[in-house]
């Protein structure tokens, strides 16, 4: 068996599982899990690792909602509209709850060439942090 690299950017099994949904081959999901590597600089597994992973999770029933961050960045990449990819998000997990306002944050997140870097207090607009100073008490 082929351990699963750590330091994958994307959660491979939701990669893999809306790919196969689209009808993906193999070879096209690998062409996909590699565009998003090179975006996030990191390295990708080779095809036979890759291939591996491919078939094992096709075998798998859906039990929980993967990170589909990298499904909405695959779509980003590959043009889909935002409507278009949360339909077809749904449509591809349809035992889960996608939650519309989610799937729009980060698909414009992404559109606008951000990946998944994490936001501090400090990043927010300076008129939220305002907002919340002011709604909260002293002592919390």
């Amino acid at each position: 068996m082929v351990d699963l690299p750590l330091n994958s950017p994307i959660d491979i099994r939701a990669h893999v599982l809306y790919d196969a949904y689209q009808r993906y081959s193999t070879k096209k999901s690998y062409k996909n899990y590699k565009k998003l590597c090179i975006k996030f600089g990191k390295q990708a597994i080779i095809f036979e690792e890759y291939e591996y992973w491919f078939s094992q999770y096709l075998q798998e029933d859906e039990r929980e909602l993967p990170d589909i961050r990298g499904c909405i960045l695959s779509d980003v990449t590959n043009g889909k509209s935002a409507e278009t990819s949360f339909d077809d998000l749904c449509d591809a997990f349809k035992n889960q709850k996608i939650d519309e306002e989610d799937h729009g944050y980060w698909f414009n997140r992404f559109e606008n060439g951000h990946l998944f870097n994490r936001v501090t207090f400090s990043d927010f607009p300076e008129d939220v942090i305002s907002e919340i100073v002011e709604r909260c008490d002293i002592k919390s």
